[in-house]
């Protein structure tokens, strides 16, 4: 990857990373330098990863899957879109350093309690970009950014208000049961009520933290420095907050108990109710036994007089059927004899036919040979000294560019020595049509020159500019006739 772009890459990041570390410093409260350190791409990316591969050794206890190492850890991240270099790094040296994930004896990564709050935190912020949805989509704006496809200016705003719009503000105790449910294998979706009660339980904190710090502004005359909040777990919610939620864990436990009560009932009664049709099933089954032997004892005595009848018939019917196995022989032989002559016949067409297929092989590898030559002479539409050649980016994305150093012509799509008659362009590339046939354009962004085939332009336009002949119309033959007088 070329310096400056490597340069564009990390800016667009950085300046992502600074939007995502405010914006989650506006919902939880706390320090923003702290924020970007702890709430970035590489190391949600992280612990995010980490934490749903525990989830999944959990989930599939009979066969779960293996445990990242650092080196497994490292292709993973760079699998779902994150580029291996210093800051992935120093994001995998932060959470391994920081009590989020720990190193077993056997070098194998495990997620800790911290990983699991962090990622309860992250998806209640953001209940409708949970987990990797969240990543995905940090990702899809930095890729929009660096391919050209949207301004950095526009990829901000829009970044920007997403998370405003989408995310809401957590507590503790909501992240913290989202870890719990997590840590033990539960997967529960986070109900609007209880997304209410976050929110408000977050603007009345913020709230007293706002009446905390003009209270002491006002009682310490020059006092201009920041208030941080560093530990963002030491908030505790009021007694009354707290007293509700017991109230109404307590009636939720009720009513559960009650549904409980009325489910055991209900299925006891359909116990019983299946246990009666059971019985049912057996007597029916008891006197369809009975039938059937009454039955089989009848059908007896008919197939014992039936049995004698086809005795008789079958002497009859033997003689018969030797008489048909001499016919069956004589046929047999016939049909040896033919089937030996087909397949005589059938080798020498085979054998025509691979000889045939032989030569178009051979004339199809010279035309590719040909074809492949007039590639690798073709010269540089540029400079017109060096010739084209085709390349391959590290990622395995194809280009074509010249061999002289000097050159700066460089193309994604593949170069014809054709000029535009159009616009004068000294080549045209090669484009897929809607067709899904290959076609040529114009690589110049203010042309709209293109054809639907790889033929010279000239060729082309003569192609279809050409007439089609109406069918000569029959002369009609008048004959004078004389008059007599």
């Amino acid at each position: 990857m070329a310096e400056g772009s490597s340069t564009k890459r990390e800016s667009v990041r950085k300046q992502l990373d600074e939007i995502l570390a405010k914006e989650i410093t506006a919902f939880i409260d706390v320090d923003s330098n702290m924020a970007l350190m702890s709430f970035n791409l590489a190391t949600i990316s992280c612990i995010v990863i980490c934490v749903d591969r525990e989830r999944e050794i959990k989930e599939y206890a009979d066969s779960p899957p293996e445990r990242f190492n650092r080196k497994t850890f490292t292709s993973e991240l760079v699998d779902i879109g994150l580029d291996q270099d210093d800051y992935l790094d120093n994001a995998i040296s932060t959470v391994l350093g920081s009590g989020y994930i720990t190193t077993l004896p056997n070098g194998e990564l495990k997620s800790e309690m911290p990983a699991f709050m962090m990622v309860g935190f992250l998806d209640s912020m953001f209940p409708g970009m949970q987990g990797l949805n969240l990543i995905a989509f940090i990702l899809q704006i930095n890729e929009e950014v660096n391919s050209g496809r949207k301004s950095l200016d526009l990829a901000k705003q829009s970044f920007e208000q997403t998370l405003k719009t989408r995310g809401v503000s957590v507590t503790k105790d909501c992240a913290q049961e989202r870890a719990t449910e997590m840590v033990k294998g539960i997967h529960k979706a986070v109900t609007v009520q209880s997304k209410q009660i976050s929110a408000r339980l977050k603007r009345e904190k913020l709230n007293k933290l706002s009446q905390l710090m003009k209270t002491r502004k006002q009682r310490t005359d020059g006092y201009h420095e920041k208030v941080k909040i560093k530990n963002l777990f030491d908030k505790e919610p009021t007694h009354e907050e707290v007293e509700a939620e017991k109230q109404k864990a307590r009636e939720d436990k009720k009513a559960a108990l009650k549904a409980a009560e009325l489910a055991k009932e209900l299925a006891e009664k359909e116990e019983k109710i299946k246990q009666v049709e059971v019985t049912a099933q057996k007597l029916a089954e008891q006197l369809k036994v009975i039938e059937e032997k009454q039955k089989a004892a009848e059908e007896a005595r008919a197939r014992a007089l039936e049995a004698q009848e086809k005795a008789e018939a079958l002497v009859a019917r033997e003689q018969e059927m030797a008489e048909r196995e001499a016919r069956l022989i004589t046929l047999e032989e016939k049909l040896k004899r033919r089937e030996e002559e087909a397949k005589k016949e059938a080798e020498v067409k085979k054998l025509a036919a691979v000889q045939s297929e032989k030569a178009k092989n051979q004339d199809d590898i010279e035309s590719r040979i040909a074809a492949f030559e007039q590639t690798l002479s073709m010269p540089c539409p540029l400079c017109r000294n060096g010739s084209v050649e085709e390349k391959t980016t590290d990622k395995g994305k194809v280009f074509y560019s010249c061999n002289q150093k000097d050159c700066r012509f460089v193309s994604w799509d593949k170069p014809y020595h054709f000029e535009c008659p159009l616009c004068k362009n000294p080549y045209l590339t090669e484009v897929i049509t809607s067709s899904d046939t290959p076609g040529l354009k114009c690589p110049r962004a203010s042309c709209t020159y293109s054809q639907n085939n790889l033929l010279p332009p000239a060729q082309h336009m003569a192609a279809n500019a050409a007439p089609t002949e109406p069918p000569p119309k029959k002369k009609k033959l008048v004959r004078r006739v004389k008059r007599r007088r």
